[in-house]
């Protein structure tokens, strides 16, 4: 599965102005809220620009701060899906959202 709808904010390609997911605009919402909306953004996003997969699940979460390995918090989304014309095993894609920038 080719996985760009999480970095294309709707209205980003003129010649699909619905395709992308809008989750750039939860950046500066409470962490409670922006986590499912995220979530939510994303499923929608998947459900309708990719009608060949069977979505099975969308999460996301919070990683913390790794002094040792010099990284900053940041989130998580994994999605899990599985082709539509296949019942073999489910597919994993993992996409991270940097946090602060140094």
């Amino acid at each position: 599965m080719y996985c760009d709808y999480s970095g294309n904010a709707e209205r980003a390609d003129p010649l699909r102005p619905t395709f992308g997911a809008d989750i750039w605009q939860y950046i500066d919402y409470p962490i409670q809220a922006a986590i499912p909306a995220i979530a939510r953004e994303i499923t929608e996003a998947i459900t309708l620009w990719e009608p060949r997969i069977r979505l099975l699940s969308v999460r996301t979460g919070l990683v913390g701060n790794d002094a040792s390995a010099n990284r900053n918090a940041h989130m998580q989304i994994t999605i899990v899906w599985q082709l539509k014309l296949n019942s073999g095993d489910p597919n994993r894609v993992t996409i991270t959202i940097p946090g602060r920038l140094r």
